[in-house]
């Protein structure tokens, strides 16, 4: 009876343990992140809930296995749209999407149209922004990208504030999970 319980505790706990390894690693390689404001509408709405894949934005200093340099697994890629965290905002996460990537050439005319290295963007459609950050056309600069919002005239971003440094960016948006009517991979 007594070696009954001790094998039953004893397996009870390798699951528990088994278990618990699984959901740190699950935790590290992807997380959670609701969507706060409109600037991402109609892609995404806000409170909206997403899981985001941490995996390709392992960082490697200067080195680089496949992709960008520094990241190991490509890192993010011009229409991705990705979770940031700016160290000095305030904010606990933004949501935007990439539209500039290291070495792009980004133009804004005066009619509000974005060109990206010499041709009109496919990403967006006119939008108009009372004040911007830079005088275009710009270049992005290597470990930052330049990224917005698909709602352009309720957007915070990188027009108004400058290029996102790599290192502040937590993820690729994988999958869209809240509302359940609503799910969608990325």
């Amino acid at each position: 009876m007594y070696g009954l319980l001790i094998r039953i505790l004893r397996d009870a706990s390798e699951i528990i343990i088994a278990t618990a390894v699984l959901l740190i690693a699950v935790r590290m390689l992807a997380t959670n992140y609701t969507v706060r404001g409109p600037s991402m509408e109609p892609t995404l709405w806000e409170n909206q809930r997403v899981f985001v894949n941490r995996l390709g934005n392992i960082r490697l200093g200067e080195l680089s296995l496949y992709g960008q340099r520094g990241f190991l697994f490509g890192g993010p890629q011009r229409g991705d749209i990705i979770v940031f965290q700016p160290q000095e905002s305030g904010f606990d996460h933004i949501v935007k999407r990439v539209i500039g990537v290291p070495g792009d050439e980004i133009d804004i005319s005066d009619k509000g149209e974005l060109f990206i290295n010499g041709k009109e963007s496919v990403f967006l459609d006119t939008y108009t922004s009372p004040k911007y950050y830079f005088e275009y056309p710009v270049t992005v600069p290597e470990g930052h990208y330049f990224v917005m919002g698909d709602n352009r005239n309720k957007s915070n971003d990188s027009r108004n504030w400058g290029f996102v440094p790599a290192e502040e960016i937590a993820g690729k948006v994988w999958l869209l999970y809240w509302p359940g009517g609503d799910f969608t991979a990325f």
